[in-house]
């Protein structure tokens, strides 16, 4: 998401669980550097209600450390807590 050549990024989901706030939240704060208050307030401005979803700020302040030192550590470093990945199966040549 940070980087020009990758963008615009599109980020939805399907089910409108606010999962899109969540990421976007994250990526305000996280890459952004932005304060949790102004996360907030942008998500409140795009329509978020904590009377709807009162579990959005706590998956923030739940998962969000664990997916900045994931972030920090790499792109093969798993979130801590979270489903392990599946490892892609290395493709053999034929020959």
């Amino acid at each position: 998401m940070n980087d020009p050549a990758n963008q615009p990024v599109l980020v939805h989901c399907g089910a409108g669980t606010q999962r899109t706030g969540c990421v976007v939240w994250l990526h305000r704060e996280i890459n952004q550097h932005a304060a949790p208050e102004s996360a907030l307030a942008e998500a409140k401005q795009y329509d978020y209600d904590p009377r709807d979803n009162p579990k959005l700020i706590e998956m923030v302040q739940t998962w969000g450390p664990a997916i900045e030192q994931a972030l920090q550590a790499g792109p093969e470093a798993q979130v801590p807590g979270s489903p392990e990945r599946p490892r892609p199966v290395p493709v053999k040549s034929g020959g």
